[in-house]
């Protein structure tokens, strides 16, 4: 079987701007598949950065925030990173906010509790999402 496209994306094509055939795939398909079930008001969280920059130009009515901010190419209004030292690091490199976004929020990463509880992160996802 001959596959169309490359499945196996480059870890680095994240940062081009979902110009990789991948990502162009993955767009494409996220965006005809929120558009069915998106309605007035709801967020859309976005997790890869530039890559997925087609998705937050296919919602201009909607909040769209990157929730995991911990990797480079971070570019939506709205962000979540994952710590002080990586949202300053972005503010400062990329974005050129030199005092900062009073709306940004910093959640470190999350992990379930040695009981099994996804408590700590359904209160990470619900904390970005207020943030935004």
């Amino acid at each position: 079987m001959v596959w169309p496209v490359r499945l196996e994306p480059d870890p680095v094509s994240a940062n081009k701007g979902g110009e990789d055939g991948p990502w162009k795939v993955f767009n494409g398909r996220a965006i005809e598949e929120i558009g069915k079930r998106v309605e007035p008001g709801d967020q859309i969280l976005i997790t890869a950065g530039n890559a997925q920059q087609a998705i937050y130009e296919a919602f201009p009515n909607h909040t769209v925030a990157e929730w995991a901010a911990g990797y480079e190419g971070v570019f939506a209004k709205y962000a979540c990173f994952e710590s002080y030292a990586w949202m300053h690091h972005q503010y400062r490199k990329h974005l050129s906010y030199n005092h900062g976004r009073w709306y940004d929020a910093v959640i470190p990463n999350f992990s379930t509790s040695t009981n099994g509880s996804s408590q700590t992160a359904r209160r990470a996802a619900t904390s970005c999402i207020s943030a935004a």
